[in-house]
């Protein structure tokens, strides 16, 4: 049985009682209320209340703590919705600043049965934070398409549009993704700070062999560098620390993005649309004379043609694809038809990369050789905090080439397999490293 909070928590249980007692009002698939309780149920005091607001009791059911700590960071979220109803302006500016408040990347507005739901993408996670009812719901879609200038009354269309919000003095760039449902629309707002901090190469948490390798072959004048994994993975982020680690103003660096993360100097930034895709756009920078190129994401094979074909004409350029691992980036490469020669003539160095959830550091323990993590007051009692960068590295030299000829690529050396370079840390559960196998 899934549970979520209830819409009307906040309106029936303070805050101040959900932490006395560790309850919560929460509601089933079947929008059936629950009691939720971690150890002990609600005294009979807490019964009296409910029945205020329910002709029929609702089911004590115990949980899992992780669910109510998890929901209990929402509660002052809950309540500011509920006051904001009657004010969809207010209310949209209310989830986008909670949103950041709470570092998500995203946030979802969908409708599920006759409600609609508000979901943030916190370090990689979906995370359910208050229900809206129906009016509301569709009141706050219009609002959000009509501040991306998107045609509110096309209902059965995808639309693509974005805005932008000045939140304490900082400006954030908001992207609009809008999906037509069965019942509804599904919208995707995804965040993106212009004051994010830049990293540095050696933010990421990287092996000091591995470092040395990436600062190589990141000071050489010509070659590719491709950043593979799936979405989600932080090529980007990898990218914008590679970057970062050369600029200078004796360098023309020239990225072709979609969209633009995070604002660079010295960097000429280049937002692809639907007249200037990645390809037009690569086509059109090798004329302005640049040293290094990025491109955001390879899609397509004239993409990857030209950026393998400005490698090799004295152009460093680092690019992102969508691969699982090393192996698979070899095999994707020549499915997009590259051949092994021009694969070997341009290509420096592959990384392949993943985020995990680490153990909470205050909270975890290692025992039979498995760490793992109860969960503490650090870490919400979730007993994971933040994201770590897990990754794989294959340098191209003789040496790889020749193997690739005799064995395939499929049998290629690597400085760490994805799974082993997550072991070494010592900093993720064994349900965690599982997903790298």
């Amino acid at each position: 049985m899934i549970l979520n909070i209830h819409k009307d928590n906040s309106a029936v249980l303070s805050k101040a009682i959900c932490e006395k007692y560790q309850i919560l009002l929460l509601c089933d698939e079947q929008n059936t209320p629950h009691i939720g309780y971690i150890n002990q149920t609600p005294p009979a005091a807490i019964n009296e209340i409910i029945k205020q607001h329910f002709s029929i009791l609702p089911n004590m059911q115990k949980i899992n703590p992780k669910l109510f700590y998890q929901n209990i960071k929402f509660l002052p979220f809950q309540e500011e919705v509920k006051n904001h109803t009657n004010n969809i302006s207010a209310l949209l500016d209310c989830i986008i600043q909670s949103a950041i408040k709470y570092q998500a990347s995203d946030i979802h507005i969908e409708r599920f049965g006759q409600d609609g739901w508000i979901r943030f993408r916190i370090y990689g996670e979906l995370e359910s934070c208050s229900m809206l009812d129906k009016s509301t719901y569709k009141a706050l879609c219009s609002k959000i398409k009509l501040e991306s200038r998107l045609d509110i009354t096309q209902i059965k269309e995808a639309q693509d549009g974005r805005t932008q919000k000045i939140i304490d003095n900082k400006v954030y760039d908001l992207r609009i993704s809008v999906l037509p449902l069965f019942e509804g629309e599904s919208i995707v707002i995804r965040i993106l700070s212009k004051h994010k901090k830049h990293l540095m190469l050696e933010d990421l948490h990287l092996d000091l062999s591995h470092l040395n390798i990436i600062k190589n072959n990141i000071c050489k004048t010509h070659g590719i560098i491709l950043i593979t994994g799936p979405t989600g993975s932080g090529k980007s982020t990898t990218q914008y620390a590679m970057l970062e680690s050369i600029k200078n103003r004796n360098l023309k660096i020239i990225t072709i993005e979609d969209p633009i993360e995070y604002q660079m100097s010295f960097a000429t930034q280049i937002q692809t649309n639907e007249q200037l895709g990645f390809s037009q756009a690569l086509r059109a920078i090798l004329r302005q004379d640049p040293d290094v190129i990025m491109v955001g994401e390879i899609r397509d094979t004239q993409t990857l043609e030209l950026a393998f074909s400005a490698a090799l004409t004295g152009h460093l350029v680092l690019a992102t694809l969508h691969a699982n691992d090393i192996s698979s980036s070899f095999e994707r490469l020549l499915n997009l038809g590259l051949n092994t020669h021009t694969i070997f003539a341009s290509l420096l160095l592959i990384i392949s990369q993943r985020l995990l959830k680490p153990l909470c550091p205050k909270c975890k323990k290692l025992q039979n050789d498995i760490w793992y993590a109860d969960g503490c007051e650090y870490c919400n009692m979730q007993g994971s905090f933040g994201r770590e960068l897990v990754y794989e590295i294959c340098e191209i030299n003789e040496e790889i080439r020749n193997l690739a000829k005799q064995k395939g690529f499929e049998n290629l050396p690597k400085q760490q397999s994805l799974y082993e370079n997550a072991k070494s840390k010592n900093c993720f559960s064994q349900e965690e490293l599982n997903k790298l196998i």
